[in-house]
């Protein structure tokens, strides 16, 4: 079984706990997270800054910036 964590609010301290309960895949990584914050990192900076974590985009110019 595989964990994934994507569409979420949680903060940055919550992301890491799920990533340290198994959760090893990013689902649309920035789609319905809280944006980057410098004293909020968030969801986002978690999950990218894990080796455990394989990083999943939405490359279609809508869900992300086209370039």
């Amino acid at each position: 079984m595989i964990a994934a964590i994507g569409h979420t609010d949680a903060n940055y301290d919550k992301a890491l706990a799920g990533i340290d309960a198994g959760a090893s895949v990013a689902t649309h990584l920035f789609n319905a997270m809280p944006a980057i914050g410098h004293r909020a990192p968030g969801p986002i900076v978690a999950l990218l800054e894990d080796e455990r974590v394989t990083v999943e985009l939405v490359g279609d110019g809508v869900h992300l910036h086209p370039r």
